[in-house]
């Protein structure tokens, strides 16, 4: 367990840290997480998903999805492969508790990391 590879990252009113390799925790709410939502003046933190509770599709064109799912709450990250980037954009809440994330990264490539 440690600090997440991406942390505290801001869209809007919220905070979003994320590890798609192991949990972490963070705030009183996100303990042993994959993903955790802070809001900006930290009065509320939600857990978003867990690293034990994920699936993963692959569409008809290559594109690859993790699904992260708790209780109440749903993340969808997309996986870019990429050599030069190593970022993780917030697309935002698309649906009420439905968030949308975007991991570029050379890890979201076969056999890179």
């Amino acid at each position: 367990m440690g600090i997440p590879a991406f942390r505290h990252i801001r869209n809007g009113e919220f905070y979003y840290s994320y590890n798609p390799c192991y949990p972490f925790s963070e705030e009183s709410a996100c303990i042993n997480v994959a993903i955790c939502q802070i809001y900006k003046d930290e009065s509320a933190s939600f857990i978003l998903g867990y690293n034990s509770q994920v699936t993963w599709s692959i569409s008809a064109d290559g594109k690859v999805t993790l699904i992260y799912s708790t209780d109440d709450r749903q993340t969808i990250v997309n996986l870019v492969c990429s050599q030069e980037l190593d970022q993780l954009i917030i697309n935002g809440e698309y649906e009420h508790k439905h968030y949308n994330l975007t991991l570029s990264s050379k890890c979201a490539c076969w056999n890179q990391c």
